[in-house]
């Protein structure tokens, strides 16, 4: 019945896919927080927005692919605070690109992502200066199909590139996670491999002094749990420690300071999944997780601190009905409050911004 949200789905319907949430009024009385600001950004095809980056100029970055299959695109735009997008620029050439996460770097960023390759896909490492102009670029190949799925700075302000791989060797094809140290021109100067099986998966990374933690997930259906590794930085080796007993994989894990980690993950699928929270405090100590509600259910989980609890911005599976995508809060008892909860609306990024 609001004729700015009619606008926002039309566009949608139209083909611009990748939204900025960031001032307009309140979309439902029942939800306590307010829709500020919405924006509609892409062009006649399908666009994806997968990343968002608050720039040294105060601006955000926002990053993911437009168009489709192989002219399939990286598109990155810069807004500002009231959406209106100041620079926009994509990357690609013959082939399948796209843009998966970023991290803010002097004017500029990192992004990383997938490409059409050797393999059928390599990882994609792409610098860009204030301008959005490609000043590095690199497909890295490993013996398979590469895809980049997060990246940092570590204390030193180097960057470093979560790859998950699909590679092949003598015992037959399998998946292996890779952890890359880049030079200023996009190259590997540094290879961590962290075995974990055929079924495992990385989902995030953090950075913890002089520490890189992984965390993620292996195994499918009932059995499946969670780990967690700590590679030092500076030498590359991975603590061969298990971690804490996770009862699923992690789908999503924050930093909230002085050393103190939250993670969030499912255990179980379908119907039966339970989500749950957990987290490690500042003395390194890791508390038992938390089962959630149930009938909260979700595919993948974009989590940030809020206030004193955890914002998730929760997406079901494709085909789960009955579960609703949106912005919730989540307390350490395990305390679920839906915040904002939009049909249509699919979360894939977010970042704190002032009150917002």
């Amino acid at each position: 019945g609001d004729g700015r949200v009619a606008k926002a789905y039309l566009a949608r319907a139209q083909g611009s896919d990748a939204a900025v949430v960031a001032d307009f009024a309140a979309v439902s009385a029942a939800r306590r927080s307010k829709l500020r600001l919405s924006r509609c950004l892409g062009g006649p095809e399908v666009s994806e927005a997968n990343a968002a980056v608050a720039t040294t100029g105060g601006d955000t970055l926002v990053t993911g692919a437009t168009g489709r299959g192989d002219g399939q695109q990286v598109w990155t735009w810069i807004v500002d605070g009231v959406g209106r997008v100041r620079r926009a620029g994509g990357f690609g050439a013959a082939g399948r690109d796209r843009a998966v996460a970023a991290v803010a770097v002097g004017a500029g960023a990192w992004i990383v992502g997938e490409t059409s390759g050797l393999g059928g896909g390599d990882a994609l490492v792409l610098r860009v200066d204030g301008q959005l102009l490609p000043v590095a670029q690199q497909d890295i190949h490993l013996g398979g199909r590469e895809v980049a799925t997060d990246v940092v700075l570590d204390g030193s302000g180097k960057p470093w590139v979560l790859v998950d791989a699909a590679v092949s060797d003598p015992s037959g094809p399998h998946r292996a996670i890779y952890l890359l140290g880049l030079g200023a021109d996009g190259k590997p100067t540094k290879q961590v491999r962290i075995d974990l099986g055929r079924r495992a998966f990385a989902t995030s990374l953090l950075v913890d002094k002089s520490d890189l933690i992984v965390l993620g997930g292996r195994g499918v259906g009932a059995s499946a749990g969670g780990f967690v590794r700590t590679i030092a930085a500076a030498s590359g080796v991975v603590d061969p420690a298990e971690g804490p007993d996770f009862p699923g994989p992690v789908l999503a894990a924050y930093a909230a300071g002085r050393g103190s980690l939250v993670a969030l993950g499912a255990a179980g699928d379908g119907r039966s999944q339970r989500l749950w929270i957990g987290g490690r405090d500042s003395r390194g100590r890791w508390s038992k997780p938390k089962q959630l509600p149930s009938g909260v259910r979700a595919d993948r989980i974009v989590a940030l601190a809020y206030k004193r609890s955890s914002l998730a911005l929760m997406v079901p599976a494709a085909n789960d009905r009955a579960s609703e995508a949106g912005i919730f809060s989540v307390d350490g008892r395990g305390k679920v409050a839906p915040l904002l909860v939009v049909p249509g609306f699919v979360p894939r990024a977010a970042l704190p911004s002032g009150r917002n």
